[in-house]
């Protein structure tokens, strides 16, 4: 009877190339990985269903149900991101559609922009005003109020010598628990919202709309916010201004309702609630 040692098998050892290192196993490279596909554009159906709109939507029913539903689905409110770029989106592509507040760009120097509804244009920048939907009779208020559209034409449209009366406003973020009680923070906490009578670089007397955000939530809310052609975007070290300009128009309600839905456009575009913006009785500064 034989008596065998038992030995543990020893994995076989790779081959070496001749200058005595181990000889790399190759893999053969797979297939590539397919480019990733850009989302289709939307058209003017999935606008609306975005929107929750029949077919049939105007260009204030579009604004009515973006505002209403960028006030829920806000990321500065707990919304989702991709939610509400999809409803700024829609949005761009309803108001487009419909050549309801797309400035045209006339041909010129592109320095120097020209005014959206300016009293020498026509087309869908100077779209018609419905004076009939503010009641111009009413007295302006004489002690510290929310904003309203109404309020807004009615206060730029009282007895004043320039264009319009100089208006200040002033909140503290979209939504915020403190935009009642802005006023009385300190500048640095607030965001201001200033209207009144400017020269251009031509020596001509224009409109100026200007919109600051000195704390970080309002500051957010202006860097983001989708523009058109006549808004100017700027970032300072400690604010974002919005500015733009509008030229008069002859008659002086006219020129306060075009100036009152170009802010309300804008507040809309940031769901920035009307309501969370405090007049100030101040004289407003310069708008300039």
């Amino acid at each position: 009877m034989a008596w065998f040692t038992w030995l543990p098998s020893v994995p076989a050892r790779e081959p070496r190339s001749p200058a005595g290192t181990r000889r790399s196993r190759r893999t053969l490279p797979g297939p590539p990985d397919p480019e990733p596909s850009l989302p289709a554009p939307l058209d003017r159906n999935d606008a609306l269903r975005i929107l929750e709109l029949p077919p049939a939507a105007d260009a204030r029913a579009v604004k009515r149900a973006y505002r209403r539903l960028a006030r829920t689905h806000h990321p500065d409110v707990g919304g989702e991101v991709a939610t509400f770029h999809a409803l700024q989106q829609a949005y761009e592509v309803l108001i487009g559609d419909d050549g309801d507040g797309v400035p045209v760009q006339p041909p010129g120097r592109p320095s120097r922009p020209r005014a959206a509804w300016s009293s020498d244009q026509t087309g869908p920048a100077r779209e018609a005003v419905d004076l009939t939907s503010v009641r111009w009779d009413l007295p302006v208020p004489a002690s510290p109020e929310p904003l309203s559209r109404e309020l807004i034409a009615r206060w730029l449209a009282s007895g004043h010598v320039d264009p319009v009366r100089p208006l200040k406003a002033i909140s503290r973020a979209p939504g915020a628990r403190l935009n009642r009680a802005a006023p009385k923070l300190s500048p640095d906490l607030t965001a201001t919202l200033v209207v009144g009578p400017a020269t251009d670089d031509r020596g001509r007397v224009v409109v100026a709309v200007r919109v600051v955000a000195a704390n970080r939530r309002a500051r957010r809310v202006l860097d983001s916010v989708g523009l058109d052609g006549g808004w100017i975007r700027r970032r300072g070290t400690s604010s974002t201004t919005l500015r733009r300009t509008i030229t008069p128009d002859t008659e002086r309600s006219v020129t306060a309702l075009r100036t009152t839905d170009l802010i309300v456009d804008l507040l809309d575009r940031a769901a920035w609630a009307l309501e969370g913006w405090t007049l100030a009785l101040d004289e407003a500064p310069p708008a300039a």
